[in-house]
């Protein structure tokens, strides 16, 4: 369900995922992979794949801090891949996503969907991670976007081997109402719309 297969209710948590795999087998609508409850700190979910899921594979709820995200790669996900969901009054803070992939998700996404999201956040890093092959139905959709975010920076992000079905524009980079935000070689490549 929307609470995730895993769910994680504490602070100071380290999730290993040993290199297994989580999986949704059925077509439940709104199920998400990992959740990251509202107003945790110094949670690590990292060696590990999430597949199938029919909303997002992981989601970071607002209020968080020090979430890092390591050595994840995240495939068919209906609607979004890894989301950082903050809130006006209360952000997303000291963050990190690391070393982590994104396939073959968006299919079932809106006009205002992303296989990658940072909303309202505060100096969260992105790096090294890969976004390719996601396939968005809907006429436009952006595969990495950044909302009202301040201080974030994004290094080596490759966007490559995307495509759009909606017939629309697809947008490989986005940015809304952000400030002091960074792209350090980051690379777009082979995408189709």
């Amino acid at each position: 369900d929307s609470n995730g297969a895993i769910r994680i209710r504490s602070s100071f948590v380290t999730l290993d995922l040993n290199g297994r795999f989580i999986y949704q087998n059925n077509a439940t609508a709104g199920a998400n992979g990992i959740v990251v409850d509202a107003g945790l700190t110094d949670v690590i979910i990292k060696n590990g794949t999430i597949v199938n899921f029919r909303r997002c594979g992981v989601t970071v709820n607002s209020g968080c801090s020090v979430i890092k995200l390591q050595d994840l790669t995240v495939e068919n996900c209906a609607i979004r891949g890894i989301e950082l969901i903050g809130t006006s009054g209360s952000k997303i803070n000291k963050s990190e996503i690391s070393n982590c992939k994104m396939y073959g998700c968006c299919a079932s996404a809106t006009a205002t969907d992303y296989a990658l999201s940072l909303s309202h956040c505060v100096d969260v890093i992105v790096s090294d991670c890969r976004l390719s092959e996601n396939n968005g139905t809907p006429s436009n959709y952006t595969i990495v976007f950044l909302d009202t975010c301040n201080a974030c920076v994004l290094d080596r992000i490759i966007v490559e081997k995307n495509t759009s079905s909606g017939g629309g524009e697809m947008r490989m980079f986005s940015v809304a109402a952000s400030t002091n935000c960074r792209f350090n070689k980051c690379v777009a490549r082979n995408n189709t719309a």
